[in-house]
């Protein structure tokens, strides 16, 4: 098995996904909130065990960013690699 990388969420991130979730509640069902949320905790446990498997935007001299989807960035510090 290969190694599990440890996935730390921002306070910003975590506030996004909080506010998706409070407008889908508003906005469209408890459902579509739940579903969506569901959908982003899983995109997330999937970075634990394959980060590189995401679509690599660009690297610099002290991050590596890649695309998770449409809009939607991961911003890795380089010393997550060592």
């Amino acid at each position: 098995m290969g190694q599990i990388y440890q996935v730390v969420l921002t306070a910003g991130a975590q506030a996004d996904i909080r506010n998706i979730y409070d407008y889908l509640l508003e906005n469209a069902s408890y459902q579509t909130a739940e579903r969506v949320k569901a959908g982003i905790e899983e995109e997330i446990a999937k970075l634990a065990h394959m980060p590189e498997s995401r679509g690599l935007l660009r690297r610099t001299k002290s991050e590596t960013v890649y695309c998770l989807s449409a809009g939607v960035e991961m911003v890795l510090p380089d010393h997550f690699y060592h």
